[in-house]
């Protein structure tokens, strides 16, 4: 039955996989186009921006786990989901944002950054409308390869033909929130082929219940992202832009890795679900598969990627972002850690123990800000890098303690 169900998965995740895999490589010509353009201190104000912007965008993704839950559990009534589940997030959306216009005006990282972080925090809406989470919990991925390499593709000729210097920078985040955009219509479309028209609804007892069962997820999300955005903007306020800009060029490169690492797992969360419904055991040995096979691929290739970081990045770069191939040969190992993660974190989802997977990652985020802070000011972009692994190790150590009380609460 294992083979069976992983086979399942790993099908599921091969859309999914050569999506990325497209996409990865196209948005990545946008990153070396983008970072030659601007030059590290322009850079660094994109890195900030988008930093910033993460926390907010963190506030109704959980929602896209609860949709994967619930549909995976419950595929009978797809536009029903759709409609509750996007009218909720809609909802939010304006809320976030109004309060993440009015905070950003104290922020302290000048009008450049301010006017960064707002045009990115644009994709509240663009995420909100998003239906690849329905398309991953129904297991047909397909489709989420074609959105994704639609916008990766609007992205890439839009800053090709308009970002030509520094003075254009702000047109790099109009393009993202766009090319999200565009993806996000590709899905709908596809969609109501599949089941019809449809449009958001805002009720008040399933909105108060998506909020609720989200609310653990959705704070996964944002300790996530401080622990993934803190160290940039904790080197722009104490160090400086062009040390930003470096640092936020490695970590632009290490985000390649988590994303895949993310759409591995995100792929695994409905098949984990349906077959821990049906036998826990049998839950438990897809779990212990899925760890191993990461553990099995990726500490090798964490070798391989310190080893070539540094190269790699002048290469693509050039010289001008030399410090950040060093940093990236630390942050290789964030990727790697996250895999390792990934099998736990689902696990306590699909469990619904959301909680104790938020308690694991708050507790690693507030490490991050603390290590950050000691560390940056005494070795700046190292400093920032060792925080990155230390979170990391700190998060896949409280969701090994999270898995293991669930299953002792499983077999009692």
């Amino acid at each position: 039955m294992t083979r069976g169900v992983t086979s399942i998965w790993m099908r599921t995740f091969g859309y999914l996989a050569l999506g990325e895999a497209a996409t990865g490589l196209i948005r990545f010509g946008a990153l070396l186009w983008v970072a030659r353009i601007l030059e590290p201190a322009g850079f660094g104000v994109i890195g900030v921006g988008l930093a910033v912007a993460g926390y907010v965008l963190m506030a109704h993704s959980g929602m896209e786990a609860v949709g994967v839950r619930r549909v995976a559990a419950d595929p009978d009534d797809p536009r029903r989901h759709v409609e509750e589940l996007v009218g909720a997030r809609l909802a939010v959306a304006v809320v976030v944002y109004a309060l993440m216009a009015l905070a950003v005006t104290a922020f302290p990282a000048g009008d450049e950054v301010r006017l960064v972080t707002l045009v990115y925090s644009l994709s509240l809406f663009t995420l909100a409308l998003d239906l690849r989470w329905w398309f991953v919990a129904t297991e047909e991925t397909r489709p989420v390869a074609v959105a994704a390499t639609a916008g990766a593709t609007g992205y890439l000729v839009g800053v090709l033909t308009l970002v030509r210097d520094p003075h254009d920078l702000i047109l790099v985040p109009v393009l993202h929130v766009g090319a999200e955009l565009l993806s996000a219509v590709v899905l709908a479309t596809w969609a109501r082929r599949r089941f019809g028209a449809f449009r958001p609804r805002l009720r008040a007892t399933p909105w108060v219940r998506n909020l609720v069962e989200s609310a653990p997820l959705s704070g996964i999300k944002v300790a996530r992202a401080v622990m993934l955005g803190f160290d940039v903007v904790a080197l722009k306020l104490l160090v400086g832009s062009a040390e930003a800009g470096q640092y936020a060029a490695a970590r632009r490169f290490a985000l390649v890795g988590m994303i895949v690492v993310g759409l591995y797992f995100n792929a695994f969360l409905p098949r984990l679900v349906k077959v821990g419904r049906d036998s826990p055991q049998a839950g438990s040995a897809l779990l212990r598969t899925a760890w191993l096979r990461s553990a099995i691929l990726m500490i090798p290739l964490g070798v391989l990627g310190s080893l070539l970081a540094g190269p790699s990045v002048v290469l693509l770069l050039g010289d001008q972002y030399r410090q950040a191939g060093t940093v990236l040969a630390w942050l290789v190992w964030t990727v790697v850690l996250a895999s390792l993660i990934g099998p736990f974190q689902q696990a306590l989802i699909a469990r619904d123990a959301a909680g104790s997977a938020l308690a694991a990652t708050t507790v690693a985020a507030a490490v991050a800000v603390g290590v950050a802070l000691f560390l940056i000011p005494r070795y700046t972009l190292v400093g920032a890098a060792v925080t990155a692994v230390v979170s990391e190790a700190v998060r896949l150590a409280g969701s090994i303690i999270a898995v293991r009380r669930t299953e002792r609460c499983l077999v009692t």
